[in-house]
């Protein structure tokens, strides 16, 4: 559903636009209905297709698209080639968490890597910035770049994955949690930090350095077997992160796995939430319900 906190609209003159805070009802409803995001898919695959068949090779794009605020008509804005994964430049290394640790924020993970550092909250790009910090901050622009080119990772308060942290975060091979909401003040006080996004989709900061171990994947060449070697698979966004091993594919993804990790709460939570006697926990599966209409939309 996202927080949408803020927005940008219209402005008067002379500023063209203005940011301002998003009223209640709009944050509590999907930006986007059913119908618009098959439309934008359906016109992704096209113009995928069309670089494809231009270039003779498969190209996947990065493509971004847009709403008329006054008439709700989607439009495509920009596309152009991926960088990063069609390249091979993923890093060939996986990064493994060896020890447990107090758990200071969560948000969106992006990459995969693990990294360890001193934490510096930074309120602008001109503050000074060490090499090799952990680069906390509300949200980022291209004013940025020099401090991000220092960082070890970024952690932000705002922003999803196709944020302006999130996307420069790619291409310099560093891990980033966006969208945490309050990294700027919990972190505020922290020395040291491990920025793990190396479980999926959520990305986890810890309080401390933690002990962090990598194994670097060597190419070889695949062993032909009569029977399919496939891998077992416990967190779903991993597959984005395996499927690159030797193997025939995936053989077992588990589904309680898979509702832990993607949906986050018990069908019967939601079925009866009257039944949860936990008043926060009663409120957290209530937000998760926003925008359904039958109790169990949300987790269909």
């Amino acid at each position: 559903l996202g927080e949408k906190s803020h927005r940008m609209v219209l402005g008067d003159a002379p500023a063209p636009t203005r940011t301002e805070e998003t009223p209640l009802a709009d944050r509590a409803r999907f930006a986007l209905s059913d119908a618009d995001a098959i439309q934008l898919a359906q016109w992704a695959q096209r113009i995928e297709a069309h670089y494809t068949q231009l270039n003779g090779r498969p190209t996947p794009m990065d493509i971004e698209w847009a709403r008329d605020g006054l008439n709700g008509q989607l439009w495509i804005v920009q596309a152009r080639p991926e960088t990063v994964v069609s390249s091979g430049r993923e890093s060939p290394t996986v990064d493994h968490l060896m020890e447990e640790g107090e758990v200071l924020v969560r948000g969106r993970a992006v990459g995969t890597r693990i990294a360890v550092g001193p934490v510096r909250v930074v309120r602008s790009p001109r503050e000074p910035f060490p090499a090799g910090g952990i680069l906390v901050t509300e949200m980022t622009d291209p004013d940025w770049l020099p401090l991000l080119r220092r960082a070890s990772a970024v952690v932000t308060d705002r922003g999803g994955r196709t944020c302006h942290a999130a996307i420069l975060s790619r291409e310099l091979g560093i891990p980033a949690v966006v969208g945490t909401g309050d990294a700027t003040i919990v972190l505020a006080g922290v020395h040291e930090a491990t920025v793990s996004c190396a479980l999926g989709e959520e990305g986890v900061v810890y309080r401390g350095a933690l002990r962090v171990e990598s194994t670097k994947i060597e190419e070889s060449a695949p062993l032909a077997t009569r029977t399919k070697v496939m891998m077992n698979l416990a967190q779903p966004g991993s597959a984005l992160r395996h499927w690159r091993k030797q193997a025939d594919g995936i053989g077992l993804a588990r589904l309680e796995f898979i509702i832990a990790d993607e949906v986050r709460v018990h069908p019967m939570a939601l079925l009866q939430p009257d039944r949860i006697t936990d008043a926060k926990v009663r409120s957290e599966v209530k937000a998760l319900r926003v925008g359904e209409s039958e109790p169990g939309g949300f987790f269909i």
